[in-house]
């Protein structure tokens, strides 16, 4: 189906097109009935909720939810949200009489020409209303472009969450992959040291030389050395992830989670269309599409006159005795047609018109970016746990490799060499699974974000910011 013919659904159906030559498409694009992954992985209901409870991991759950709290982009967030509703209000003001009323008192001096002073008093209440009549729906359309940039605000919060969300759980895996690496390595520490003793008692038998020794010792010392570098990158998962969560960094105490969860088959990935309800970033670059609509409208309608309603009433006396009985008021309208104005107006509608090609084109590709994300992540995986299924493949060859060389070598049948080379495969494949696992609870954490959920809708503002915008 056409991604432009969508959008412009979306566009026009939900507030109404200002204009057919605005809306054109600056581009077409199209979209595949459903994402290209093996048969039977979309059947069933996408997963909206929380998806990362279902990794089973209470501490992770902790840690999302409070970064979905005090996150500091989030706090920013929520900060940006208030502001647009502000500015929403102050914009629907303006459909309103405006009132507004003041008191003044003077004392004046003045001299004469005979050269003697005179004093004046002035008192004065007033009150004055003005409002503009809406005609051509200028005040509405800008009151509802004000509106859905409120609402496109909110869409950004509830992406941004989904972002955080993403990243705290990928940092806390990165973590506990980081305290797992540094397990294997101690177990394979240990094999070394068992390999060092095995030639060494060979070099005191005389049965080798002493250049097994140094080679297995060269082994023990290279393995040693991996792991300064692990603790390093598992301070600095541990120092991003308290970042995540607004505290300082050295700061975050978690469990002492050592093992990666196991990932079920993908999850379904539902229609390519249905990405446009349930990622709130193109649901935030719909509202602005359709936010610059009603700008174009606003545009258009300020190049045909306006009326305006004005009155003022109050009293005013040189005593402020008598001021109760000094009544004076007005009342006025005016109608003002612009006639020439240089072309300005008319510039400002085409203006406003090229800003809605543009935001138009910026859901265009938001959309087809979403679509890729999702067939990346689905894509990834697969070939991922294919890689992963021939590492555990090659992984069992080589360790059945190592215990034939190292009774080869004990029987005296070769020297150590192959021992030594077989022994570095095996370690090497083993960190590379482990790593393997990690990419795939990354892939999985990804897909879980590119298809988005409606669990943000149940976001509220923390309570510290609803007692900052209470009266």
């Amino acid at each position: 189906m056409r991604v432009w013919g969508l959008a412009t659904a979306l566009l026009c159906g939900g507030v109404g097109c200002a204009h057919d030559e605005a809306t054109r498409p600056p581009s077409e694009a199209s979209l595949p009935g459903v994402f290209a992954v093996e048969p039977g992985s979309q059947a069933g209901a996408v997963d909206v909720s929380r998806w990362w409870r279902s990794f089973g991991d209470p501490q992770l759950d902790a840690l999302v939810e409070q970064a979905l709290e005090d996150n500091l982009d989030m706090v920013q967030s929520w900060a940006r949200l208030e502001q647009f509703a502000r500015l929403a209000e102050q914009q629907g003001s303006v459909q309103w009489p405006q009132i507004s009323a003041d008191l003044s008192a003077s004392r004046r001096r003045a001299v004469g020409f005979d050269g003697a002073p005179a004093h004046a008093n002035a008192f004065a209440i007033n009150g004055a209303a003005s409002y503009e009549v809406d005609l051509w729906g200028r005040l509405e359309a800008l009151d509802d472009a004000a509106q859905i940039d409120a609402m496109a605000s909110r869409e950004d919060l509830e992406a941004l969450a989904m972002t955080v969300a993403a990243q705290v759980a990928d940092t806390w895996f990165g973590v506990v992959e980081q305290r797992a690496q540094l397990d294997l390595l101690d177990a394979q520490i240990k094999t070394n040291a068992q390999f060092l003793e095995l030639t060494e008692l060979r070099f005191a038998q005389g049965q080798t030389s002493a250049l097994d020794v140094y080679q297995q010792r060269q082994q023990v010392l290279a393995t040693r050395a991996q792991r300064p570098l692990i603790q390093s990158r598992l301070s600095a998962q541990e120092h991003q992830l308290a970042v995540l969560l607004g505290v300082p960094a050295g700061a975050l105490k978690t469990a002492d989670r050592r093992t990666l969860p196991e990932t079920s088959a993908s999850p379904a990935a539902g229609l390519p269309s249905e990405l446009l309800k349930r990622r709130p970033d193109l649901r935030s670059a719909q509202a602005r599409a359709a936010s610059q609509d009603r700008r174009v409208a606003a545009a258009i309608a300020d190049r045909y006159p306006s009326i305006r309603l004005t009155a003022t009433t109050g009293l005013q006396a040189d005593n402020l005795g008598d001021l109760i009985d000094q009544w004076v008021w007005s009342v006025a309208s005016s109608l003002a047609m612009p006639l020439l104005d240089g072309g300005r107006r008319a510039a400002e509608v085409e203006r406003q018109k090229a800003a809605l090609d543009e935001r138009v084109g910026f859901l265009l590709k938001a959309t087809l970016q979403a679509f890729r994300e999702v067939q990346d992540a689905l894509v990834a995986e697969r070939h991922q746990r294919e890689f992963l299924a021939l590492n555990a493949e090659q992984l069992e060859v080589a360790r059945v490799t190592l215990d034939e060389a190292r009774r080869r070598y004990v029987q005296g049948l070769t020297d150590y060499l192959p021992v030594l080379s077989t022994l570095q495969r095996v370690q090497q494949i083993e960190q590379s699974q482990l790593g393997a696992r990690r990419q795939i609870v990354s892939l999985r954490i990804q897909l879980h974000r590119a298809l988005g959920g409606d669990w943000t809708a149940e976001l509220s503002a923390p309570a510290r910011a609803q007692e900052e915008s209470s009266p």
